[in-house]
């Protein structure tokens, strides 16, 4: 009996060996091959989740992409750094647009423009003056000066010489004076600014509506309401000189319409078959008589009387503005 006990007992052992484990489950032989599931399941988990980021995150660059460059820069923006031969006339911006001489002499020297007015009457002081058409009338433009005499700066919503806006340096008083030209009378300038008598500045004027806002060297300097003048296309650089007709050096111009609302026959797409103009539409005999010595456009006083004091506040660099229209 106790032998058969025994071989009963051993029996029972030797057959346990193969049923399942009743606390470890399933027998040791097979974990492994559980483990090796389990890790390709976590790895095809994480393949998914990385892929579908992936997806997000390019679907929001698409979604937030900027809108297509004309020649590497913003669709509708005029720009010149003069980065030609010397002694080349001005013709037309990098960006293909016409300059339109109003006045004076105009050529490039050390990858700069050269402004060079015609002496006055009796060999006083004269003027010279060169715009672009931005074709629409809200617009920025933008310029840097090198020691900017007095009466220099840029012009805005310029419909011819009897009618535009002047944004100018009074280095005398180290201020920047606005001021506007109706039907040839010129308004009392108004101190909207302040700048260095001399050295390099940067000068930008942004007109939308009846506000003309002015930046010096980046930074706005100063804002005003004009009523008047507020369907002018063109802008341009305005330079005065001596008796003896010095230069002024002029570089990195920007010039920017800011509305899709087009004005006029260029509407900001077209192109002109001269540089010389007559106001586009305005009667020839509005043109300033350059070559006699003739007037020369109606620009504010730089160092007259300083008008009520305007409102100052920081703003973002004038450059970063989302212009549109054609080029």
């Amino acid at each position: 009996m106790v032998a058969a006990e025994e071989t009963e007992g051993s029996s029972g052992l030797a057959g346990g060996q193969d049923e399942p484990d009743e606390l470890g489950g399933e027998p040791d032989l097979q974990a492994p091959d559980r483990s090796r599931l389990f890790q390709l399941i976590g790895g095809a988990v994480a393949l998914i989740a990385i892929t579908a980021v992936v997806a997000v995150l390019l679907t929001r660059s698409m979604l937030q992409a900027p809108e297509p460059e004309v020649a590497g820069r913003l669709r509708g923006m005029s720009f010149d750094s003069f980065n030609r031969a010397d002694g080349s006339p001005l013709e037309t911006t990098e960006t293909g647009r016409p300059w339109q001489i109003v006045g004076g002499e105009w050529s490039v020297s050390d990858g700069r423009v050269e402004a060079k007015p015609l002496p006055g009457p009796a060999g006083g002081g004269g003027s010279a003056l060169a715009v672009l058409d931005t074709g629409v009338g809200d617009q920025f433009v933008q310029a840097t000066f090198f020691d900017p005499k007095a009466g220099t700066g840029l012009v805005t919503r310029f419909q011819g010489p009897n009618n535009f806006i002047g944004v100018t340096f009074a280095p005398v008083t180290g201020t920047v004076q606005l001021g506007v030209t109706v039907d040839g009378t010129q308004a009392q300038p108004s101190q909207i600014g302040s700048a260095l008598p001399e050295g390099e500045v940067t000068l930008g004027v942004r007109t939308e509506g009846k506000n003309v806002i002015v930046y010096v060297n980046g930074a706005e300097s100063g804002r005003q309401v004009v009523p008047e003048l507020t369907d002018g296309t063109r802008v341009g650089l305005l330079v005065r000189g001596g008796a003896k007709g010095t230069s002024t050096s002029i570089d990195n111009v920007v010039a920017v319409p800011l509305s899709t609302e087009k004005i006029g026959a260029l509407g900001g797409l077209g192109a002109a078959t001269s540089t010389t103009v007559s106001d586009g539409g305005a009667k020839e005999s509005d043109q300033p008589d350059t070559t006699s010595g003739g007037p020369a456009p109606s620009e504010p006083a730089a160092d007259g009387p300083a008008g009520p004091a305007t409102s100052q506040s920081g703003a973002p660099t004038p450059g970063a503005v989302e212009p549109a229209g054609g080029q």
